[in-house]
């Protein structure tokens, strides 16, 4: 039977369980572990949101907690409205913002707060990662609360992982969005029996299907010169490249359609955030495949099967190359993606989420930027 959580039925496709993971946990039982991630499943019932995004829904569990408002809770009661005799802090941001596969309390905006107020500052951190998202889905989440009225003073934007594992764009989702509407379209015209029996056959199939060695990964036409990247080849030189690699022919190219993204959500967030009086902080993340031992990672036959995670490999590795180009040398930009350098530890659970030790590490240099922003810096 599939697990609920997508992360450990891709575990399971490689031989892998819970066990494989504890060192991730410290402290923590197999059976604390199970229960983690069918609570962190929650964040996978995905409801269309404003703007045809796709949300989480509201959920409560012992691990998992995702409010009506559209925010994880972080162990504590978070006020909302946010309290605006308190500097606010909206981290957007993918599921690693998010905190896949970690307690409420461990993510990274949790993190933040807690460090934050250790320097004394009277701060909420607002925790607005979403699974798959993107600096663009960034932009439609704060667009989204600022048609409602509301922003925060800081707005921190953790990305890089999927810039570059969506370089592409998404059309696995699109295809999948698309035959959902399809089908309900179809099942409208039958007679009510004969669509009732179109569902029954339907969820049969998909039960009963095979399961695959890998998650599929289908490159839209015009970008089939870069079927390299989706091989067996590319993602054990993902793994094994140093990071001082001159890199793949195509590498620059991927980075490019990447970064041309990127830098366009960055102008739309700073323009929607000069609206409201809020200062954005665009974080590049760390990730799995760059800057990082072998021993600060887990699970490495899980790559193969989740394989369009190993484009960050050229992403960054062109990127931190080329320089960021056009990012750099901006205050409110921040290259996180030599921070596990400094790091001493296992840094991911998986093969892009942080481990709680690794998120204070992030958290810690963000609560730095975040009080230079407020400080006044130019």
């Amino acid at each position: 039977m599939r697990h609920p959580n997508n992360i450990m039925h891709a575990m399971a496709l490689q031989g892998y369980g819970p066990e494989a993971m504890l060192g991730a946990y410290e402290g923590w039982s197999v059976a604390d572990v199970e229960q983690l991630w069918i609570d962190t499943a929650l964040s996978q019932d995905r409801p269309v949101r404003p703007y045809g995004t796709l949300g989480i829904r509201p959920a409560r569990s012992r691990y998992f907690n995702f409010t009506e408002h559209g925010f994880r809770g972080d162990g504590t009661d978070q006020p909302w409205p946010p309290r605006r005799d308190h500097l606010v802090v909206f981290c957007f941001g993918n599921s690693t913002t998010l905190g896949f596969n970690v307690a409420d309390d461990q993510t990274v905006p949790a993190a933040l707060q807690a460090r934050l107020r250790a320097r004394g500052v009277e701060a909420d951190v607002y925790n607005f990662g979403q699974n798959t998202y993107t600096s663009r889905h960034a932009f439609v989440s704060m667009l989204d609360l600022a048609d409602r009225g509301i922003f925060p003073d800081v707005a921190v934007i953790l990305e890089g992982f999927n810039e570059s594992h969506y370089a592409f764009g998404n059309p696995n989702l699109v295809r999948h969005l698309d035959r959902l509407y399809q089908t309900e379209r179809r099942q409208k015209k039958l007679p009510l029996f004969a669509a009732i029996a179109d569902g029954i056959g339907r969820t049969w199939r998909e039960h009963m299907a095979a399961i695959p060695d890998s998650f599929s990964w289908a490159l839209p036409p015009e970008y089939e010169r870069f079927s390299w990247y989706m091989t067996d080849e590319a993602v054990a030189h993902a793994l094994s490249a140093p990071d001082d690699h001159p890199g793949m022919p195509l590498d620059d190219a991927v980075a490019d359609l990447a970064w041309r993204n990127y830098r366009t959500s960055v102008g739309l967030i700073e323009a929607l955030g000069a609206e409201g009086g809020c200062r954005p902080l665009f974080a590049w993340q760390p990730v799995a495949l760059f800057a990082t031992r072998p021993q600060q990672r887990l699970l490495e036959r899980l790559y193969y099967t989740l394989r369009q995670g190993s484009l960050c490999a050229p992403v960054y590795r062109s990127l931190a190359r080329r320089g960021f180009p056009g990012m750099a040398a901006r205050p409110n930009f921040i290259d996180l993606s030599r921070l596990v350098m400094e790091f001493d530890g296992l840094a991911y659970i998986d093969h892009c989420h942080y481990t709680p030790r690794f998120a204070i590490a992030i958290a810690e240099r963000l609560a730095g930027e975040v009080m230079a922003t407020i400080s006044g810096r130019s």
